[in-house]
């Protein structure tokens, strides 16, 4: 906390995967520019290019897809994240 209130500059950690659920309990995660919304059709989104989300990018970008999905899986068995 010093090193902010003196002006240094800090490195924080890395953490590149976040992952977020709505009220109704839908669960996307996001890497960097992509967000994928597995649910109902796997939407996945470029939101440096379209912060709207009003283009779906999944079929023009299978492997991300199925990097996201394997990730937001793996969260979820490890007990990270739980869809309901």
């Amino acid at each position: 906390m010093l090193k902010l209130l003196t002006g240094e500059t800090i490195k924080l950690p890395a953490h590149p995967w976040v992952g977020n659920r709505d009220l109704g309990g839908n669960v996307a995660i996001r890497k960097g520019r992509w967000k994928l919304v597995p649910k109902p059709t796997g939407q996945l989104f470029d939101l440096d290019a379209d912060p709207k989300e009003s283009r779906h990018l999944g079929s023009s970008h299978p492997q991300i897809v199925k990097e996201m999905a394997e990730t937001l899986e793996r969260y979820k068995k490890s007990g990270r994240s739980v869809s309901r």
